[in-house]
């Protein structure tokens, strides 16, 4: 049932007696004027703080009486000696002695009856507290029912700040890192771990492989959720490629290296467009298709044929018998019609083709005037040495260039080639690679082949995540209903000041409601109660929200937490720097080659090896078995070499795999490996990953089975 789960049952709100107020009030004035002191002051400071609940009060005046109760107990009878103290004074008088003077008589009454008056005094006034909270029944309109709200609301605070601030990540890879604290309150179960006292909010399995939405106007700690994301990602052995859709922040690319390079410190990492891309691999269709996304073309009237011509042109150029183009400058140099006539000389089809597009020379000079001044503007952006499957973490960064038109173009460009590269030059199984597109929307057209890069790329291991600043940046209302739709993984809400439609995600609630009656003096004891719906996630408290809180929505339920964020060591945010200042005057990807404590960064460039990119499933060819042959003296007496293996990527997911006992993964990541270094051998690796987990089971066994194993052990050595 989707009904709001309720701690007590409802009741009617009623006032305090006021006889029984009187009476509280006289017996403490019979007891003593300091208890009867103690309890006004108590309640009057109660009632002005949220800080601390009645309870604590009532404990802590508690704890001091029996403090005082030890202390007599040891010096003498205990309590019967508190009270011979306190009614001292009256004892006094009772056997004639004077008052004394005015300054000495009231000391002597404070000295003797303080030691039980005031805690009296103080429980009493707790006591009371706690039955005006009881009395107002939850009424809204009380001023106690709100301030026990306020009570509950900073103590969930201040548990949280406590368990962000002691957090620990954990060791075991089989145990997904946390992506924040979760707030009391949240019905996202399945996210829910309980670690100790702390309720922890962890990205499932699935939906890790399932797209997601960041939302938050800038401060908000929109992007210290993109970048835990980047981190948890990196721990699992994932690549990742951040796209900076607006390029304003000149510290994100190094926020996101460190970040990634924090659980992979060996990654290897390229900057766009500081270091050139690679946009043309592939087939020679799909370099046309490619390029063909640069443009924003026109659906209608004359445009419509300029479009069909222009694809053809394309085509041709891309598509010859004797290869695709591989760089800007051979690309432009095909458009040109008698070039394209000696590249197709002997297909009469093409002929064809091309004497339609003689009929019209200015088609083909508007293709190439157009191609010509976008390339122009990249000024070599895309005629590069590395690829997206080169490098472990990509940082694109829209380029800084005089035309927004083409500088959307190059986005679009490259958002083409990456989905290119996640469904033809990337292993299906065992190679995932999460991509973050931040403030997608402020490429012109970017929502749509963002959308359309989700749904696309969702069975073929790459999840996206959405970053945007307020539900206005994902697009227009149909294209919000299409995303909003796409992410199964989550919609991360921070602050923001429109949250109305995207609260309705998490849907409703069925909460009680009551109608109390009231007469001069306060309520009478009398109430309606009804069923209502509520939302579930109130727009007004995400309006509130704080830098790092924000609320998870998923499936129909929703969650409040507190995003962690993974401090950074300095060594590694020096290699950052470091990575980021040789990209500058690189054109390879980079990659610190050793990381020693206290000695600068060696930064060292990575050449990818040419390999087949359209066929990355095919098995790597076996080697010809060569004659043994005997050895010299010199190789004989030479050091062992080194084992040869992957990159720490690999590593990194496939002892995720084995921890989450998934064979046909474990299978995948290990061709995956091998095909990047053939002489790669995994027994050692399969063999040092099981006997961890053996250990950690062995851990998790009790107390006294581990005792009596390791004692039938020690037996068995000894009569050995």
């Amino acid at each position: 049932m989707n009904v709001a789960p309720a701690s007590t049952p409802p009741r009617a709100a009623r006032r305090t007696s006021c006889l029984g107020t009187f009476v509280l009030v006289l017996v403490l004035w019979c007891i003593s004027v300091v208890a009867l002191a103690a309890y006004l002051v108590t309640r009057s400071m109660i009632v002005r703080q949220v800080r601390f609940a009645w309870w604590a009060m009532f404990l802590a005046a508690a704890a001091l009486l029996g403090i005082e109760v030890a202390v007599f107990e040891a010096t003498g009878d205990g309590l019967p000696d508190l009270l011979r103290l306190h009614i001292h004074p009256w004892w006094l008088l009772a056997h004639g002695y004077g008052m004394g003077s005015l300054l000495t008589w009231p000391m002597l009454v404070f000295a003797c009856q303080a030691p039980l008056g005031l805690p009296v005094g103080t429980m009493a006034g707790a006591l009371s507290v706690a039955r005006a909270e009881r009395l107002a029944a939850g009424a809204e309109w009380n001023a106690y029912s709100q301030r026990q709200a306020l009570v509950a609301e900073v103590y969930a605070v201040r548990s949280v700040a406590r368990a962000t601030r002691r957090h620990h990540e954990p060791t075991n890879p089989a145990r997904t890192p946390a992506l924040g604290i979760a707030y009391p309150g949240g019905d996202l179960y399945p996210w829910l771990r309980q670690r100790g006292r702390t309720i922890e909010v962890v990205v499932p399995e699935r939906e890790q492989r399932l797209a997601m939405a960041v939302l938050g106007i800038p401060g908000s700690g929109k992007t210290v959720t993109l970048l835990r994301r980047v981190w948890i990602a990196a721990r699992a052995g994932m690549r990742v490629i951040f796209v900076d859709c607006k390029g304003t922040d000149p510290g994100l690319a190094w926020q996101v290296t460190c970040a990634y390079r924090l659980a992979n410190p060996q990654a290897i990492v390229g900057f766009w467009p500081l270091q050139p891309l690679d946009l043309w691999r592939g087939d020679g269709m799909a370099i046309a298709n490619r390029l063909l996304a640069v443009e924003d073309w026109a659906s209608e009237g004359g445009g419509l044929y300029y479009r069909r011509m222009a694809t053809l042109a394309l085509q041709l150029a891309c598509t010859p018998p004797s290869g695709p183009p591989r760089n800007s400058g051979d690309f432009l140099r095909r458009l040109d019609l008698k070039k394209l006539q000696a590249l197709w000389r002997g297909d009469p089809t093409a002929q064809a083709d091309l004497e339609q597009l003689a009929a019209d020379p200015q088609v083909l000079a508007g293709v190439r005037g157009r191609y010509s001044a976008f390339f122009r503007s990249l000024a070599g952006g895309a005629d590069g040495c590395w690829g997206l499957e080169d490098v472990d973490l990509a940082v694109l960064t829209i380029p800084t260039i005089a035309s927004r038109t083409d500088a959307d173009a190059a986005v679009r460009l490259v958002l083409e080639d990456l989905g290119h590269f996640a469904t033809r030059r990337k292993a299906r199984v065992g190679d995932d690679v999460l991509l973050v597109l931040d403030e997608f929307s402020a490429i012109q057209g970017g929502t749509d082949q963002a959308i359309h890069l989700a749904e696309r790329l969702r069975d073929v291991g790459v999840p996206v995540v959405f970053g945007a600043q307020s539900p206005e940046g994902l697009g227009d209302e149909r294209q919000q209903w299409r995303l909003l739709h796409t992410i199964g993984g989550g919609l991360v809400l921070h602050q923001t000041p429109n949250p109305d439609p995207l609260v309705t995600l998490a849907g409703t609630i069925r909460v009680t409601e009551q109608a109390w009656q009231l007469d001069a003096w306060g309520p009478v004891g009398q109430a309606r109660v009804h069923m209502a719906d509520r939302p579930r996630v109130d727009p007004n408290q995400v309006r509130q929200l704080h830098p790092g809180e924000a609320f998870l929505i998923q499936a129909g339920r929703a969650v409040k937490l507190s995003v962690l964020q993974a401090p950074v060591p300095a060594q590694v945010q020096e290699e950052a720097s470091a990575l980021r200042a040789t990209a500058m005057s690189a054109a390879e990807p980079v990659y610190v080659a050793e990381s020693i404590v206290g000695a600068p960064p060696q930064v060292e460039l990575w050449r990818p090896n040419q390999q087949v990119l359209d066929q990355p499933n095919q098995p790597m060819p076996i080697p010809a078995l060569e004659a043994p042959q005997e050895a010299t003296a010199d190789e004989e007496e030479a050091a062992p070499a080194l084992p040869a293996l992957p990159r720490q990527r690999i590593l990194l997911a496939l002892r995720q795999a084995i921890a989450q006992h998934n064979p046909t993964l474990v299978a995948a990541i290990i061709q995956a490996g091998q095909r990047e270094e053939p002489d790669w051998d995994p027994t050692a690796e399969l063999d040092q990953r099981r006997a961890v987990g053996r250990w950690r089971r062995w851990r998790r066994r009790p107390s006294f089975p581990r005792w009596l194993a390791r004692v039938t052990h020690l037996g068995r050595v000894r009569r050995g």
